[in-house]
């Protein structure tokens, strides 16, 4: 059986941005905020229901891609504020 307490961390804890990282002095959007980036597996996704027998127009393709990346982000951010930090935005 494992025990219900272990001191050991599964991973390193290093910070996901490296320090300073941050944009400065820019002018961010709230639109810029609303959104998380495309990934890979998103990529993916969209090149193979574009290019697929089954026809789907190019525009209900990208609305589904900018929807799903708009919820994602919301959820993100509910997820991050549920738990109190006092900040919860995204920064990419």
């Amino acid at each position: 059986m494992v025990p219900a307490y272990n001191p050991v961390h599964g991973r390193p804890c290093l910070p996901r941005y490296p320090a300073g990282g941050g944009k400065k002095g820019g002018l961010e959007t709230d639109s810029d905020r609303s959104i998380i980036p495309v990934t890979m597996n998103e990529a993916r996704r969209l090149f193979n229901r574009v290019c697929s027998p089954i026809r789907h127009g190019i525009h209900h393709v990208l609305a589904w891609s900018l929807w799903r990346r708009r919820s994602q982000a919301r959820a993100r951010i509910s997820h991050y504020r549920r738990r109190g930090h006092p900040e919860a935005s995204l920064q990419y």
